[in-house]
């Protein structure tokens, strides 16, 4: 990922294909790529890898989800569905608490009644983890 600040060259972020990027608080950004999830500080130009031991290339990251509320990130990738809690940066896997596997998660969607909706490769699913609403 290459950083630019008024059309001039910062520097360059080695993070894989990135395919989601939100902006955090302060300075700080955060992307999901087909190598994990990244904390980039563009304050001092710092990249820092985060739970490289579930986010890796054998879980790939899809989808984030910068929630205010929550104070966290909501990630969807290849092994599922994670809560990223930015206060302690403690990292949740949520499909794991549900008998029902929501599989690959490739888009999280929050509307604004505060649900999130998640398009996987086993349908769609609203809020409540283990009650699929449309289920292919």
């Amino acid at each position: 990922m290459i950083h630019y600040y008024d059309e001039k060259f910062v520097t360059n972020y080695d993070i894989g294909l990135v395919r989601y990027l939100v902006q955090g608080y302060d300075e700080i950004n955060y992307a999901g790529s087909n190598t994990g999830l990244y904390e980039i500080n563009t304050r001092n130009k710092s990249v820092r890898k985060l739970h490289e031991d579930i986010f890796n290339n054998l879980n790939e990251i899809h989808n984030l989800n910068f929630d205010h509320l929550n104070n966290a990130i909501w990630i969807g990738c290849t092994n599922g569905f994670y809560k990223f809690n930015l206060s302690d940066e403690t990292i949740e896997n949520i499909g794991i608490n549900s008998n029902q596997g929501i599989g690959t998660v490739f888009s999280v969607k929050k509307d604004n009644m505060q649900n999130l909706f998640l398009a996987s490769s086993s349908g769609l699913w609203r809020g409540v983890w283990y009650r699929c609403l449309i289920c292919t």
